[in-house]
């Protein structure tokens, strides 16, 4: 078997979407006791005309009617690079994103993309954002064959190095559903989560197990840190992905058709 060194795109990546999160402090609201982002109005519109020339397609997530507040860390605004084409930045009170797929997927591209959304955010709010949340996060996932979906747990353990076990007697091959989660502290109060299940892919209607690896931290974070911050939650994510598959799995990934 071929060793897992670094590739920078695997050709056949298991990789279905690589997610950028940024959340700031919001005010309360002393009617409705909901939180505000009291700049917003006026701060999505200075991030559209930012946005605009290299990300034109826009689509707005709120009926105009609505409030901001009933749309704290959500998503309002989407700027795409096409109509739905990827990447795609997302703003909200409270809340950034960059989101890209595997089509397009290169990392120098993505944290490019990030730095570039994060200088147009900063520019468009006249006062200094507390941020308070950040998050880097991967979604894979990978076909399994009839044969594999029906004795999962071996496929896990085998293919993803996760091990299913119990001191209850159960019936042979009953294991149909599946979710397994993992949180652990690394340093500087930063989060690496690793969550695990299988389902059945819309498109295809593919039998898959999905994996979520993320970086995330909470508290103060500044801006002047991001870059630092986004470079090392790659590593680790990047790091752990190789840990994650088997060197079978790797060598289907690589396949270069």
């Amino acid at each position: 078997m071929q060793a897992k060194g670094h590739i920078e795109k695997l050709p056949q990546a298991p990789l279905q979407e690589v997610i950028f999160e940024l959340h700031w402090k919001l005010d309360i609201d002393k009617e409705s006791s909901l939180n505000l982002d009291p700049h917003f109005q006026l701060a999505s519109g200075r991030f559209d005309q930012l946005a605009s020339e290299q990300l034109p397609n826009y689509v707005s997530l709120k009926p105009p009617m609505m409030p901001d507040q009933f749309f704290a860390y959500r998503a309002v605004h989407q700027y795409w690079a096409g109509e739905k084409i990827y990447p795609v930045m997302q703003l909200g009170p409270g809340l950034f994103s960059v989101n890209e797929t595997e089509k397009n997927y290169v990392w120098k591209n993505f944290k490019s993309n990030i730095l570039q959304g994060v200088e147009w955010l900063r520019k468009s709010y006249r006062n200094e954002l507390n941020l308070d949340f950040i998050e880097l996060r991967y979604i894979d996932a990978v076909e399994m064959n009839d044969d594999e979906a029906l004795n999962l747990p071996k496929y896990l353990e085998d293919n993803l190095k996760i091990g299913i076990k119990s001191q209850i007697e159960l019936p042979k091959n009953a294991l149909k559903g599946m979710q397994f989660a993992q949180r652990f502290k690394l340093e500087n109060d930063n989060y690496l989560n690793l969550v695990f299940n299988n389902g059945v892919r819309n498109i295809d209607e593919a039998k898959v197990v999905v994996w979520h690896t993320s970086i995330n931290k909470t508290g103060v974070i500044k801006f002047e840190e991001l870059e630092k911050w986004v470079d090392n939650a790659h590593d680790i994510c990047s790091g752990m992905f190789k840990q994650i598959i088997s060197e079978q799995l790797y060598e289907r990934f690589s396949k270069t058709n």
